[in-house]
């Protein structure tokens, strides 16, 4: 049965309180009528782990859409081998932020994609905006490349400048 609103009807505290007929209190409901929104906690073991956009990337997605339902977040542990880059390409609509765990990698962005460049290496965030055309890359021969990367979109989003 639906309560109507008035000016005096009680807000109660999330957590399972409801107000009650009168609106003068808060009651609990069942756990048939409640249902929490909860933080999820993934484990390595639970992420979706493939190659990454060529065989030296692999993508382990811990939060999607496929993953946990989100509607507007992405993150994924990347590891790049050694001299591995990404083919040119940008994210459409989607932010990214990139945190560098290990290793060292070169970024090129501009038009085409590779007018710029900066090296970036463990503990440096990097932020590339919607849309911006770039490659990501291992700059070392030896080590591996380890980031995390987080977009506002729910999947892994890549378009390829020479598939347009």
């Amino acid at each position: 049965m639906a309560v109507a609103q008035s000016p005096m009807m009680r807000r109660c505290p999330a957590g399972g309180a409801a107000p009650s007929a009168d609106g003068s209190r808060c009651d609990l409901r069942s756990a048939a009528d409640y249902h929490r929104l909860v933080a999820t906690r993934i484990t390595a073991d639970q992420r979706a782990t493939s190659v990454g956009q060529n065989a030296d990337m692999e993508r382990s997605i811990a939060i999607s859409a496929d993953t946990v339902g989100s509607v507007g977040l992405y993150s994924s542990v990347v590891t790049t081998g050694p001299a591995g880059r990404t083919r040119i390409h940008h994210h459409g609509e989607c932010e990214t932020s990139i945190f560098i765990v290990s290793g060292q990698a070169r970024y090129t962005w501009g038009p085409t994609g590779l007018e710029e460049a900066m090296v970036a290496g463990a503990g440096d965030f990097i932020y590339i905006p919607a849309g911006e055309i770039h490659v990501e890359e291992n700059a070392s021969a030896t080590e591996p490349l380890v980031v995390v990367l987080t977009r506002n979109c729910p999947g892994p989003v890549v378009h390829y400048l020479d598939e347009e």
